[in-house]
């Protein structure tokens, strides 16, 4: 199994499709990098597990919806989940939700992380695609996307 883990905002919703899109509602995805999600998925057969904070208050489901809402075709697979250290308040890194994603998905071959953030643990580096969330999504992050996903 191949997965996308998604954050949304930076990523499919960017600061310059914000600013550039008239009347602009926080549900909506930038369309052209909506073609990049879906073509990378085609391609890939990866699935896409939301690593984004809209996990928090989103069901899977409620995510499946607004993600075909916008144009996504991929399968919304899963999202990663919310863990807390133990007793303390302060909830845990993205890159850490992702590495207990993994370990409790040992059947994923292969797998990439598009994020805005950089919050992720040294082991992911190379697994890691770093999106300026000024542009969102663009040509040269579904380029490096598909290459780490392509790895044998």
């Amino acid at each position: 199994m191949k997965i996308i883990f998604l954050d949304i905002d930076g990523v499919m919703n960017s600061e310059r499709f914000y600013h550039k899109t008239p009347n602009f509602e926080w549900d909506m995805f930038c369309p052209y990098s909506v073609i990049l999600l879906n073509k990378l998925t085609d391609e890939t057969n990866a699935k896409i597990v939301v690593s984004s904070s809209w996990r928090k208050n989103n069901s899977v489901e409620e995510l499946s919806t607004l993600f075909k809402k916008n144009g996504i075709t991929g399968d919304v697979y899963s999202s990663t989940h919310v863990l807390f250290y133990k007793n303390c308040d302060h909830s845990v890194s993205r890159g850490n939700e992702i590495q207990l994603w993994l370990s409790q998905y040992p059947e994923t071959e292969q797998y990439v992380i598009l994020d805005d953030d950089s919050d992720m643990l040294y082991n992911q580096r190379k697994n890691f695609v770093h999106v300026n969330p000024v542009k969102g999504f663009v040509k040269k992050d579904y380029n490096k996307a598909l290459k780490i996903l392509m790895i044998k």
